[in-house]
């Protein structure tokens, strides 16, 4: 669960939760985000600290870039939108990202029963 961090004034809390209190949410032009990487730049720069976390495990289709291919579009078929995960992530429901995981584990499965 996403739960924002207090400093400088700001409250603590669950995004949605914060937002229908405040009602101060409204959609913004996407253009105006900065890339991930400029934000985390502008992030760190303000004091900001971020953990990054190493890899783990071995992706066993990772040499078979024809396969990597192929379970990137099946995955795709189905999940359309990544903002469902996102979304439901930060408010607590780690469900349909739980669904993704699983589905993207047996797509690798089935295609790497192929190569065996």
């Amino acid at each position: 669960m996403l739960c924002l961090t207090g400093n400088r004034g700001h409250e603590r809390g669950i995004p949605d939760e914060l937002m229908k209190r405040k009602n101060h949410a409204m959609s913004i032009d996407l253009q105006l985000l900065p890339q991930t990487g400029d934000a985390v730049g502008q992030f760190e720069s303000h004091g900001g600290t971020l953990t990054t976390f190493s890899e783990f495990g071995h992706d066993p289709l990772s040499e078979r870039s024809d396969l990597i291919q192929q379970r990137e579009t099946k995955f795709h078929e189905r999940y359309t939108d990544f903002g469902p995960f996102f979304y439901s992530s930060v408010n607590g429901d780690n469900s349909i990202f739980r669904l993704g995981l699983l589905y993207f584990i047996e797509i690798s499965t089935q295609l790497l029963s192929q190569i065996q």
